[in-house]
């Protein structure tokens, strides 16, 4: 909600982070999700001593629900990493 927004662009948006890569990993491996939920707090802990930044944070569903510009989105229909 900038005043210099006047529409976004969203290029296969996607839910959470954590759903993605639990959604990734379950279509490409044999691995439970408790494992890759797992592997993904490793992850966020190294990025967030690193670049102090909480990877669970990116969560563009929540935000959606409070902005106020006006919205493009842009998927395919054979997008294999953001389903429709």
């Amino acid at each position: 909600n900038h005043p210099n927004i006047s529409a976004a662009v969203f290029d296969s948006p996607f839910k959470s982070l954590k759903d993605l890569v639990e959604d990734m990993g379950s279509k490409n491996s044999s691995l439970p999700n408790f494992i890759l939920t797992g592997g993904l707090k490793i992850i966020a802990k190294t990025i967030s001593d690193k670049a102090n930044f909480d990877i669970f944070t990116l969560n563009p569903y929540k935000t959606c629900a409070s902005l106020m510009t006006p919205g493009f989105f842009i998927v395919g229909i054979e997008d294999e990493i953001i389903p429709l």
